[in-house]
C-alpha cells in the first residue's frame, strides 16, 4: 500500500470507529418510539415507504402515538401528529426549533448557506427575512395585483392554445410572475436567465437526493478532488458556479442599468436598492438585495423535486403538514373531498395554519402565494371546463376512500398524470382572452 492510501486508510478507520461509538450512545438516549428498523441501516425501509404521510397520519400514529421516530445511519427524524405539540415546539419554542441540520456537501461545499431557506437561524437569518418583509408583508403584497393580471391572461391564453400542455404553462406562469416581481424581467421563449436558475437548481436537487459520505464524515470535505473518490468535490465546484451565476446574473442586470442612469422596471431588488441608495448602497446592504431576490428567483421558478429535495433536507424534525391536514380530529372524513367543511358556522380549521410552515421558517411570500393561487383558480374555473376521461372517472371512484393512490407516491401531493380535456366554457370566454388587455382583470 502507498503513502497515500495509508494515509487514507489512517483518516477513514478511526473515524469510522468514532462514528459506531457515537450511534452507540446516541441510540441510548431517550427517543420517541418507532418502528425498530435495520441493525445498522435503521429505518431505510420505513422512510422508502410508499405514501409515507399517509403512513405516518394513520397506521404508526395508532401505534406509536402522536411523536415518533425514525433513525438513519446519519439521521434521527421525529415526526409529529399532533397539532398541539407542532404548536408548542414550532411557534412557542421557535427560538430552539427554527435552525437547520448540516449539510456539507450542499450548504458549505456548494454554497446554498446563502439561501434564505437553508440559512441557519442566526443574525444573518434574520437580516435575510426582514429584508423580504419589506416587499412581501400583507400589506405590500395587495400592490401587486396589475402582476396578477396581466400574468394571469398570459397563462389562460397559453392554455387556451395548447391546453395538453396545461403543466408546463403552470411552471411557466409561476416563473414569469417571479422574475417580475424580484427583477422586473420579463421571460422569453428559452431564457436564459430561467435556465441559469434551473441549472442551480438540477445540482442543488442532485446534492440532497444523493447520499455524500461528506455528510457523515465532515472532515472529507478537504479531501482532494484528484484522489480516488475524490468526484464529489468537482460536482461541488460546478454546483457552487451555478449557485452564484444563478445569483449573480439576473443581479448584475438590475444593477448595470442602475449604474448607467438607465430606466428600471419597477422590481424586487430596483426599489430595495433605490431604498439603500441605489449606487451608493452599502456592500452588506447589496449582498443582503441580492441573495433575497435569489431566494424569490429559485422559490418562484422549482420544480417539485426541488421542494422535495428541499423538504426532505431542511427539517431534522420532520413536521408532515400533510398529516396535520389530514388529522381525522381536525378534520372529519379527511380524505373526502368536502369544501363545505370551511363553510360552517364553526369552520373546521383553516390548513393555510400549516401550509407555509410555522414559527420563525414560515414562508415570507405567503400572503404573495395566496393571492396568486386564488386569482389563478378562480380565473381558470371561469373561463375553462375541465372534463375528466372515462379512465381517470373509473380510477377516482376505485380511489374514492383511499385518493392518496391517485397522487405520486413520493415528496409533496401531486397527482399522477391522468387523462382529461380541456376547453372554453363558450364563446364569450374565448373573446374575452384574445380582446382584452394584458392589464385586465379576468374574473
Amino acid at each position: 500500500m502507498d503513502n497515500q492510501g495509508m494515509l487514507f486508510v489512517g483518516c477513514i478507520v478511526p473515524s469510522i470507529i468514532v462514528w459506531i461509538l457515537s450511534r452507540t450512545v446516541k441510540s441510548q438516549l431517550s427517543l420517541p418510539p418507532g418502528p425498530s428498523g435495520h441493525w445498522l441501516w435503521g429505518n431505510i425501509a420505513e422512510i422508502n415507504v410508499l405514501h409515507r404521510p399517509v403512513k405516518a397520519a394513520t397506521e404508526w400514529k395508532e401505534l406509536y402515538g402522536d411523536i415518533m421516530c425514525l433513525r438513519t445511519i446519519s439521521n434521527t427524524t421525529v415526526i409529529v401528529n399532533s397539532e398541539a405539540l407542532v404548536m408548542e415546539l414550532l411557534e412557542k419554542r421557535a427560538g430552539e426549533t427554527s435552525d437547520r441540520p448540516r449539510n456539507v456537501f450542499v450548504r458549505e461545499l456548494m454554497g446554498w448557506n446563502t439561501s434564505t431557506v437553508l440559512q441557519q437561524h442566526n443574525n444573518r437569518h434574520r437580516q435575510l427575512r426582514k429584508t423580504m418583509a419589506l416587499v412581501l408583508q400583507q400589506s405590500q403584497a395587495r400592490t401587486y395585483s396589475s402582476l396578477h393580471s396581466s400574468n394571469l391572461l398570459h397563462f389562460l391564453r397559453a392554455v387556451a392554445k395548447t391546453p395538453e400542455d396545461y403543466m408546463n404553462h403552470i411552471d411557466d406562469s409561476a416563473s414569469r410572475f417571479i422574475m417580475n416581481l424580484a427583477y422586473g424581467h420579463e421571460i422569453v421563449e428559452d431564457d436564459p436567465l430561467v435556465a441559469a436558475v434551473r441549472a442551480g437548481q438540477i445540482y442543488m436537487e442532485d446534492g440532497l437526493a444523493t447520499h455524500r459520505w461528506v455528510n457523515s464524515f465532515p472532515f472529507l470535505r478537504y479531501y482532494p478532488a484528484w484522489a480516488p473518490g475524490g468526484e464529489f468535490q468537482k460536482v461541488a465546484r460546478e454546483g457552487l458556479r451555478r449557485r452564484l451565476e444563478f445569483a449573480n446574473v439576473p443581479f448584475n442586470t438590475v444593477m448595470d442599468k442602475i449604474q448607467r442612469n438607465e430606466i428600471v422596471r419597477p422590481s424586487f431588488t430596483s426599489r430595495l436598492l433605490e431604498q439603500k441608495g441605489g449606487i451608493n448602497a452599502s456592500e452588506e446592504d447589496v449582498d443582503l438585495i441580492k441573495w433575497s431576490a435569489a431566494a424569490l428567483f429559485g422559490g418562484g421558478t422549482a420544480t417539485v423535486t426541488y421542494y422535495w429535495c428541499l423538504l426532505s433536507f431542511v427539517w431534522t424534525d420532520v413536521f408532515l403538514q400533510r398529516a396535520l391536514m389530514h388529522d381525522s380530529v381536525m378534520y372529519p372524513d379527511p380524505y373526502n373531498f368536502n369544501p363545505d367543511r370551511f363553510l360552517k358556522s364553526t369552520p373546521d380549521t383553516d390548513p393555510r395554519r400549516f401550509l407555509f410552515g410555522f414559527g420563525r421558517r414560515v414562508c415570507p411570500g405567503q400572503h404573495v402565494a395566496n393571492n396568486s393561487a386564488l386569482t389563478m383558480c378562480a380565473a381558470f374555473m371561469s373561463v375553462f371546463d375541465i372534463v375528466a376521461s372515462q379512465e381517470t372517472t373509473n380510477k377516482a371512484a376505485q380511489c374514492a376512500r383511499e385518493p392518496w393512490k391517485m397522487m405520486k407516491p413520493y415528496g409533496p401531493m401531486e397527482p399522477m398524470p391522468f387523462g382529461c380535456t380541456i376547453r372554453p366554457r363558450d364563446d364569450a370566454a374565448v373573446a374575452v382572452l384574445e380582446t382584452c388587455k394584458d392589464t385586465a382583470v379576468i374574473a
